[in-house]
């Protein structure tokens, strides 16, 4: 599994693929308020601010995941809707593990929305392991929104 830079070609799929996959993951779990900050712009504007800290796989232009790195935190990892399920997550997430590990990162951590049960077990076969309910604050567009999310600790090679 390759995981590339982020090209100019992607910004506006890659939002897109982001859009969508939070709304199918998070829409009917998150608070309506978070909910109605989550627009297609907003997921623009925050590749626009890091585009650094996104790597990518598929073809430029034509995304079908991505890992967004800050720090030691894997902070997104998401696979286009129409490729849930077919084994592309897996190898994308030991990519972006070999790649914190190569930028000297040994206690990686990420969060996964609470009833977003689909990605916690994802993230235990990983061998993440489950630290708890913490509460943390998500940025948005009208300033940070506190959440209470479960937070993931693996042990990088």
């Amino acid at each position: 599994m390759i995981l590339r830079p982020l090209t100019e070609a992607d910004r506006a799929p890659l939002a897109e693929l982001w859009f969508e996959g939070w709304t199918v993951a998070h829409a009917a779990i998150c608070p309506p308020e978070l909910v109605a900050l989550r627009s297609r712009d907003d997921f623009r504007r925050r590749i626009d601010a890091d585009p650094a800290s996104f790597l990518v796989t598929g073809p430029p232009g034509a995304p079908e995941g991505f890992v967004r790195i800050v720090g030691a935190e894997l902070d997104q990892v998401y696979v286009a809707p129409d490729r849930m399920g077919t084994g592309l997550a897996a190898p994308m997430m030991a990519a972006a593990e070999a790649e914190m590990a190569a930028r000297g990162i040994r206690d990686a951590h990420l969060i996964a929305t609470l009833g977003n049960d689909r990605a916690a077990r994802f993230y235990e076969r990983q061998g993440w392991r489950d630290t708890g309910i913490r509460r943390v604050e998500v940025g948005t567009s009208a300033g940070p929104f506190a959440l209470d999310v479960r937070r993931f600790e693996k042990r990088l090679a």
